[in-house]
């Protein structure tokens, strides 16, 4: 896939004129995209085939959307990022199936509260948190994503608190659980830890 990206890359860089460094932010941006649709099509065909398409998706889509301001720890290669995002996601999805209708209210209002406080931890710490690959050098630009992750957060949380309560429809806690822990995921891959545990899953995959 990265030989497909790099002769895409070259044949822009051929037809419009492109100097290297924008044709390496081409290149960049194909990745991007192609494992994007590659890693939600992936959760899409596993949440289907285990039943949990739903569960699986509220889960990936929240955590993306958080990422995309956030940022975080990133696999090797396309291949480990699919792999990872097939694993987490679906993984997600079947802990909320079993456990969300189970966890009492009180309980549940304590998960979100601890998780939108790791998260707001997370977020103040080391968002936006890049990688060599795409360092971010402009500090107002750094902050401007930091403040729109917080934002996304505050939201987030709002949301969950009204479905949790049903004061705007009725509470569907799976669903609750789902996001959270898609919350957690992300927050915990903006952390030394969490690029720490995406370069051991890069290490033992073959």
């Amino acid at each position: 896939m990265e030989r497909l990206i790099n002769n895409i890359s070259e044949l822009l860089q051929q037809e419009l004129g492109l100097t290297e460094e924008r044709k390496e932010v081409a290149a960049y941006g194909l990745y991007v995209f192609i494992s994007s649709i590659t890693g939600i099509v992936s959760i899409v065909v596993v949440g289907f085939l285990l039943g949990i398409l739903k569960l699986a998706l509220v889960a990936v889509l929240t955590a993306s959307g958080l990422r995309v301001l956030s940022g975080g720890a990133h696999s090797a290669n396309l291949r480990n990022c699919t792999l990872l995002g097939m694993i987490v996601s679906p993984g997600i999805a079947m802990l909320a199936e079993k456990l969300g209708h189970k966890i009492p209210t009180v309980s549940m209002y304590s998960l979100v509260f601890v998780v939108g406080l790791f998260a707001l931890w997370a977020i103040i710490t080391y968002a936006p948190a890049d990688t060599p690959n795409k360092p971010i050098i402009s500090e107002d630009y750094r902050r401007r994503l930091r403040n729109l992750a917080l934002v996304y957060l505050s939201i987030w949380a709002v949301v969950i608190i009204f479905n949790i309560s049903g004061t705007l429809f009725s509470p569907a806690y799976d669903l609750v659980l789902a996001s959270t822990l898609g919350i957690l995921w992300q927050a915990f891959s903006l952390t030394p830890g969490g690029y720490k545990l995406v370069a051991f899953i890069d290490g033992i995959l073959p």
